[in-house]
């Protein structure tokens, strides 16, 4: 069991999110750490090609995912003037081996298109669908999806809304779930914890996130330590001869 976070505003515009030890694609798709000028640096994804995504190293038998974006949708620009004009999350929760690009039928979608809210899967059993009822296309958003080892999976998107005081995706998180059903894999098979896949067209990329995080084996995804600061390590090379070095870090 472990929880993962991998939070855009703690590392250097350009990070790459396959740099951090935990994902890989094959198929040479990305996320990286895009400056958000008024709003929160974000994770970006590199490519925009359709289905695509990256997944974890290893494999679980059940995970959390847990997706948000800080801000409204207008202050993310792919290019410089064109806004996103979907956003959201597509998501894959049976991929059975690692490595991105892997081609899947089966995912749900949780996204805006315009003012509409798309939500639906395909390839999934489907024992619960309740829109989350919202047409406000530019608010902050948020997603979260388990899947379980008895092959059922759940997920729930929410987005968050002006209050005073000022509340996070934390705070106004609900408990029930939007979507629930079954993966259709046998109990306990293992599968790869995913990314969000883009949508292929230039400006209307769905895989816009301020962060990330994953709980494998039975955590729950956690929210960021918002007070938390990642320092990079300072590097130090000290007597150096023709064939050696003494090399540390702190």
């Amino acid at each position: 069991m472990a929880q993962y976070v991998f939070d855009a505003r703690k590392y250097p515009v350009g990070t790459l999110l396959s740099d951090l030890g935990w994902w890989e694609n094959d198929a040479g798709g990305d996320f990286i750490v895009t400056a958000g000028g008024i709003a929160a640096d974000y994770w970006r994804s590199t490519e925009l090609v359709s289905s695509s995504f990256m997944t974890s190293k290893a494999m679980y038998t059940s995970y959390e995912v847990l997706l948000v974006r800080t801000d409204q949708a207008t202050r993310y620009q792919y290019v410089a003037n064109q806004i996103l004009t979907k956003h959201g999350f597509r998501y894959y929760p049976t991929i059975t081996q690692t490595g991105g690009g892997i081609p899947s039928s089966s995912y749900l979608n949780g996204y805006m298109d315009g003012g509409s809210y798309v939500q639906g899967t395909v390839g999934l059993g489907t024992t619960k669908d309740v829109d989350p009822g919202t047409t406000a296309e530019a608010i902050p958003m948020a997603s979260r999806i388990k899947v379980q080892t008895d092959g059922t999976y759940a997920q729930r998107t929410w987005f968050v809304t002006f209050a005073f005081p000022i509340e996070s995706a934390e705070d106004q998180e609900p408990t029930d779930w939007n979507i629930e059903g079954s993966t259709g894999l046998a109990v306990d098979t293992p599968f790869a914890v995913v990314t969000p896949s883009t949508t292929g067209a230039a400006g209307t990329e769905s895989s816009a996130f301020t962060y990330i995080s994953v709980g494998t084996d039975g955590d729950v995804a956690p929210y960021p330590d918002e007070d938390l600061v990642l320092t990079p390590p300072v590097v130090q090379v000290n007597d150096v001869t023709g064939t050696s070095a003494t090399v540390s870090w702190g």
